[in-house]
């Protein structure tokens, strides 16, 4: 059985209006702007860089149900360059952009493959002629999608690889909006070899039998979404699966506490922010970072600060 290589990307909110930030530096509102388009572009980087099989999107590609022409337009012109590179794209919709959205009917390669709505649906991978896997996935006809479409999957008798793709809420995570609710059991019941999951913008596994993977945003979307966010390179055979997190975002978002009961000037106050900002643009790594800094503790320069 051959080994698979592909990239599990979920939640690009291509678009987004970053509308709670307000920056009179334009350097900042500009590369918010552009960030979650960037890490589209990164994403596909990654695709041809390890001569993937495909790429998954495992719903919310877009930020909204009326899809900007920007967002529409920076996908089709990615998709070109997966298809010039023979990687086809299978992707679903989750609820940020529901199949009934807003869409200006751009012309798309043959190798992008949306999935249906009213069922789960089948794609073929081949190699060489051969059947390599199968890729199962169901979108989102409307935002409000409550029933546990897991339930619906199964996977064919002579599949040698099974991968599922499905936007949902696994467990039911508080916090999370309980779209397309479903439990571990319930992926386990379809028998896939892995499960390419979205909706949750932190990257992480929730199962191991099967392997079953958030992602995560490919981009932090605010201050609560802070640290390295981006996709997942998965080798996926008949022994199980492996996942690299690749990171994609070109900005990152911090959270920094800084103790000023020490201080005994704000000269003093102003070296430990200073500190702070260092620690972050070096834990960024040449990424732009927005840091949010909180200062704490009882010092005696309360009255001048």
């Amino acid at each position: 059985m051959a080994t698979i290589r592909f990239v599990h990307a979920a939640d690009l909110h291509l678009d987004a209006t970053f509308g709670g930030v307000d920056a009179s530096d334009r350097r900042v509102t500009d590369g918010l702007t552009r960030s979650t388009l960037d890490s589209l572009d990164r994403i596909v980087d990654l695709c041809m860089a390890r001569e993937v099989d495909f790429l998954l999107i495992a719903g919310d590609l877009y930020n909204s149900s009326d899809r900007s022409l920007r967002a529409q337009l920076h996908f089709q012109r990615a998709a070109r360059r997966l298809h010039e590179a023979g990687i086809p794209v299978f992707a679903v919709h989750g609820n940020h952009d529901p199949a009934d959205g807003w869409s200006a009917g751009l012309d798309l390669p043959e190798s992008v493959h949306f999935f249906p709505t009213d069922r789960v649906g089948r794609h073929e991978v081949h190699r060489n002629g051969e059947l390599v896997c199968a890729i199962y996935g169901r979108s989102y006809a409307t935002r409000q999608v409550t029933d546990n479409l897991a339930r619906e999957f199964a996977r064919g008798a002579d599949d040698p690889l099974a991968v599922g793709l499905l936007h949902t809420n696994v467990g039911g995570r508080e916090g999370h909006e309980n779209y397309a609710p479903c439990t571990v059991a319930d992926l386990r019941a379809a028998a896939m070899d892995y499960w390419a999951l979205g909706h949750i913008h932190a990257c992480g596994r929730v199962a191991d039998d099967p392997p079953a993977a958030y992602s995560g945003s490919s981009q932090g979307l605010h201050p609560g979404e802070e640290g390295p966010r981006g996709c997942l390179y998965v080798e996926l055979g008949a022994q199980g699966s492996s996942e690299e997190f690749v990171e994609t975002a070109t900005v990152r978002w911090r959270g920094l506490a800084v103790d000023a009961s020490e201080a005994e000037d704000v000269e003093e106050v102003l070296g430990e922010l200073s500190k702070a900002c260092g620690q972050a643009r070096d834990e960024a790594g040449g990424r732009s970072a927005i840091v949010r800094i909180e200062l704490v503790g009882r010092t005696a320069v309360h009255g001048e600060l």
